[in-house]
């Protein structure tokens, strides 16, 4: 599981699961084009799905889920960020 501070869980409409060895995992960053707040959001996706899971979230983003896949929204002024 992702151990770093400042990370939180988010969601999806499916259920977060614990990362094994299998799984590739990867860390994007995060940036509100109107604030310019930063941060990360930390995904896996398992060896043989084609569904990515967000695992973790920085404090000050929230996750959304598109009509492709998750987008994040800043929290502080609602706006959708670039990774």
């Amino acid at each position: 599981m992702w151990q770093s501070s400042g990370l939180k869980n988010a969601r999806l409409g499916a259920h977060i699961r614990e990362m094994t060895e299998s799984d590739d995992n990867w860390v994007e960053d995060l940036r509100c084009p109107q604030c310019g707040q930063t941060g990360t959001a930390a995904f896996s996706q398992a060896d043989g799905f084609f569904d990515v899971q967000v695992v973790s979230v920085s404090d000050g983003f929230r996750t959304i889920q598109a009509e492709y896949g998750p987008n994040f929204c800043c929290s502080s002024c609602d706006c959708v960020v670039e990774d």
